[in-house]
């Protein structure tokens, strides 16, 4: 069932991704030279931005949707992109559940 969930969501997220900033801008797989990068790791997710091979302001959470919440919070200008990105989120995990 969590898979199955964290399916849904990480396809939500990278939808919105992909609809509101520049590739260059994020990574969902792991580090990338300037960007705020999500990876999973064994017992969760790390939200970081990567920098001269480095990982910056690391964080980790035990939920997917904590984590892109982070990544909207780095990746957006203003709180009130932020929260239509969020309203928009909430809208497609509902409509698949």
């Amino acid at each position: 069932m969590t898979d199955k969930i964290n399916r849904t969501i990480f396809s939500a997220m990278e939808t919105l991704l992909e609809e509101n900033f520049y590739a260059s801008a994020y990574s969902l797989s792991g580090y990338k030279e300037s960007a705020c990068c999500l990876e999973k790791d064994h017992a969760g997710w790390n939200v970081y931005t990567g920098e001269r091979n480095n990982q910056y302001d690391l964080k980790h959470y035990g939920n997917l949707t904590e984590a892109f919440f982070d990544m909207l919070n780095r990746l957006c200008v203003s709180s009130e992109e932020e929260e239509k990105i969020k309203d928009a989120f909430f809208e497609k995990i509902v409509r698949v559940a």
